[in-house]
């Protein structure tokens, strides 16, 4: 057979998934290198044709693959089946679920342990597809791996015929513009099963760098999903993207004018209602020191110390005012008798005085630990 490859790393990559392994010979080595159990006459000795150590014929040890799970030049017998090793086998089973996962450094791991060929298929007693690496890859969705395989590891993605015979039909020279890519044992071509995963990584990957061609794909129920999700996935064009950044910009402004038109409504909100009379006769007594207002509780007392929060004085209505009882004087309101002499730090509530303010720990009015302070009223 003569093998053309457009570079010298094809070529070389080629040569090296076509290199047989080196056979180790039975004189070297008296046990089986899994079980290290010693060979016999019922248990016979075999060469993995994968990896090419010394295996016995134990189920535990050697399994039979199919002939195109290795190259050509691995099986020289040209037996259907050829022997391997538990370990390969694994090895194999765990790269191609790798591989349809999408796990990329789980695959090149498994890879670099130099068992795996990554020009045959997976063509396991389970599989009801067999299906080369590129394959696996393009189902798990990974473009990723996909790229490491055909731009790294030059994978062929398309098959070159090797034989003159038989003459161009019709429809051999419609398909004489394009190669047709590696199929599965089901006859899906790598653009089938890119079409079916609607990735748009991988599709630009395979019709535009890599020049696949399109007219291939026979199901065109495929094709038009596939085009569905090309176009909801197109970047959008100068005039699209020059209007979204103009509606942006209008909602921007819309909603700077609504949030600043709802702080305005908040502030005019907190502002207090204009007082009435009775108001203002409150509050002025509350510059003084505060007066109790006998209203539901006689010991409620509003508080006359200057913050920066907003005094919390309890407004009256218009037809209340007939109904509210004149405030008391300055009298302790613990015994009511001796004149507000003290303030209770920090909170600077004053409604005792100071003999009584020996018996209190805590403020009355807002129950805050506190001292209290004698002070001097004109």
């Amino acid at each position: 057979k003569a093998f053309s490859f457009r570079t010298e790393q094809e070529a070389r990559a080629s040569a090296y998934a076509n290199a047989p392994p080196v056979m180790i010979p039975f004189d070297n080595c008296s046990e089986c290198m899994l079980c290290d159990n010693k060979f016999s006459l019922l248990r016979r000795r075999k060469n993995c044709r994968n990896c090419g150590i010394c295996i016995c014929t134990n189920f535990s040890c050697s399994t039979n693959w199919r002939a195109k799970m290795v190259p050509e030049t691995y099986n020289v017998k040209k037996t259907s089946t050829v022997k391997v090793c538990t370990s390969c086998d694994s090895l194999a089973k765990r790269f191609q679920h790798s591989l349809l996962e999408g796990r990329y450094e789980t695959a090149l791991e498994l890879y670099l342990t130099g068992n795996i060929n990554l020009r045959v298929p997976f063509a396991f007693k389970s599989e009801r597809d067999d299906m080369f690496p590129v394959h696996c890859a393009i189902k798990g969705k990974s473009e990723k791996l996909l790229r490491w395989l055909v731009e790294t590891q030059c994978c062929p993605l398309q098959m070159f015929a090797t034989s003159n015979k038989g003459s161009k039909s019709s429809k051999g020279k419609e398909m004489d513009n394009y190669l047709p890519s590696l199929k599965t044992s089901k006859g899906r071509t790598i653009l089938d099963l890119a079409m079916e995963s609607e990735d748009c990584g991988i599709l630009r990957f395979l019709v535009k760098e890599k020049e696949l061609s399109v007219f291939e794909v026979k199901d065109l129920d495929i094709v038009l999903r596939a085009m569905d999700t090309l176009i909801k996935e197109q970047p959008l064009s100068r005039d699209e993207i020059t209007d979204s950044k103009v509606n942006s910009s209008k909602i921007e402004t819309k909603k700077g004018t609504s949030s600043s038109a709802k702080d305005n409504f908040t502030k005019e909100k907190t502002k207090p209602a204009p007082s009435n009379a009775v108001a203002e006769k409150v509050k002025a007594a509350c510059k003084k020191p505060p007066l109790a207002t006998f209203a539901k509780d006689p010991f409620n007392f509003s508080t006359c110390e200057d913050s920066d929060e907003e005094d919390e004085v309890c407004f009256l209505d218009d037809d209340d005012a007939q109904s509210v009882c004149t405030t008391l004087p300055d009298v302790c309101i613990i015994c009511s008798e001796k004149n507000i002499d003290c303030v209770a730090a920090p909170c600077g509530h004053q409604m005792c005085c100071l003999k009584c303010s020996k018996q209190l720990r805590y403020c009355p009015v807002c129950s805050t630990d506190c001292q209290f302070i004698s002070i001097y009223q004109p």
